[in-house]
């Protein structure tokens, strides 16, 4: 069972164009300034990883080279499994932009939420 609702109609679930945009408006706030490069790289370990494990039904980018700023995914790009993950963990991979050391860095940290994500929770106490 689903924990998160998935909706019926597709949607766009993010960007590169929305990721620059949002760089865009933390900067303003006084964040550091990303490079255009390390969004479009962390763009693509994100999309790697979720094809690597069989959470997308299709190939959304085989390489670095097919991120450009219009590439997006979507609902329909997810599996059940990819829905959920995202769901769960996308804001706050997101917000590790600022946090990030790089690609080996980036895909251990997926690598720890996917097994997090995977390990049976203890029901929480009823008070």
């Amino acid at each position: 069972m689903m924990k998160h609702r998935r909706p019926g109609e597709d949607f766009r679930v993010s960007s590169v164009d929305w990721q620059l945009d949002s760089v865009a408006r933390h900067v303003q706030g006084g964040f550091d300034p990303v490079p255009r490069s390390e969004v479009l790289r962390r763009f693509f370990v994100f999309i790697e990883f979720l094809q690597h494990h069989n959470m997308t039904t299709r190939t959304i980018a085989s390489s670095i080279e097919d991120v450009t700023d219009t590439i997006e995914f979507r609902n329909s790009d997810l599996t059940d499994a990819g829905f959920e993950f995202v769901a769960k963990y996308h804001g706050k991979w997101l917000n590790r932009l600022w946090k990030s050391r790089g690609t080996e860095d980036d895909r251990a940290v997926l690598n720890k939420w996917l097994k997090a994500h995977h390990e049976p929770r203890e029901p929480k106490p009823k008070k």
